[in-house]
């Protein structure tokens, strides 16, 4: 989602809100795991990175062009960071750490014919990438990656909620559910009235999703290990949730 030269922060839970930002297009915006950094993607001028809590900012593009297109950042463990880089039309995955500051292409074992659609990351530190129609994983930080699973479908969005269980959004086919870790796949429809999934967002025991004009949400029976937790919990169980559950429609669908 662009939001054209100014963003909004809050330092009290949305009672009152700042607005800060400057004279770029924004496109996406991630904090690091147990850090100060904050990275916001742009729509033409790079990536920017903010360590006083988005006061002022400074150009993160070591490694990718100064005019690249950055439509997704996700953060990751181990001080690893990954973002959707769109150069020229062609969107790949580069990955940054903190030691290093520098971006580099993520994508070996990737089909790089395609664009990459999306990026998640489990709280135990495995990596998820969605290319077209087909689940890549990697459990090196990015530096390889496996195809898991090819879906009927051209794959749009990605959220992963365990260690175990993930969510896919499609053009077409509503979301997709794996509880395996990426290995098997199954609808996971009951409730949705659109089956054009553009985003899947987490929001605590709630997850978001839908696109312009509609909006559902879906509840857990238990809130799932925040990312901003990564570190500590890598080895932390699955969440159990109950086996049945609807989408609730939260906007009106188009």
């Amino acid at each position: 989602q662009r939001f054209s030269g100014h963003g909004f922060k809050s330092t009290n839970l949305g009672v009152t809100w700042t607005e800060w930002g400057d004279a770029l297009d924004y496109t996406s915006l991630v904090f690091a795991a147990g850090d100060s950094l904050l990275l916001a993607g742009t729509y033409g001028q790079g990536i920017r990175y903010s360590t006083d809590g988005a006061t002022t900012w400074s150009a993160m593009n070591a490694g990718i062009p100064d005019d690249a297109q950055v439509p997704i950042l996700t953060d990751g463990r181990n001080g690893w960071m990954y973002a959707c880089v769109n150069i020229n039309g062609a969107v790949k995955l580069y990955r940054l750490h903190r030691n290093a500051m520098e971006w580099s292409r993520a994508d070996n074992g990737i089909d790089t014919t395609k664009n990459i659609n999306g990026c998640a990351v489990m709280p135990d530190g495995t990596v998820f990438a969605i290319v077209w129609d087909r689940i890549y994983r990697s459990l090196d930080d990015g530096a390889t990656w496996t195809q898991t699973a090819i879906l009927n479908d051209y794959l749009q969005s990605v959220c992963a909620i365990s260690n175990t269980t993930l969510l896919v959004g499609t053009v077409s086919a509503g979301t997709y559910r794996s509880t395996d870790g990426g290995n098997t796949w199954g609808s996971f429809n009951d409730g949705l009235t659109t089956l054009n999934i553009t985003a899947i967002r987490p929001g605590g025991m709630t997850f978001s999703a839908g696109k312009p004009g509609s909006l559902f949400r879906r509840s857990f029976s238990a809130p799932r290990p925040k990312p901003v937790l990564a570190f500590p919990l890598n080895n932390a169980p699955a969440v159990p949730r109950p086996s049945v559950l609807s989408w609730t429609n939260d906007g009106a669908a188009t």
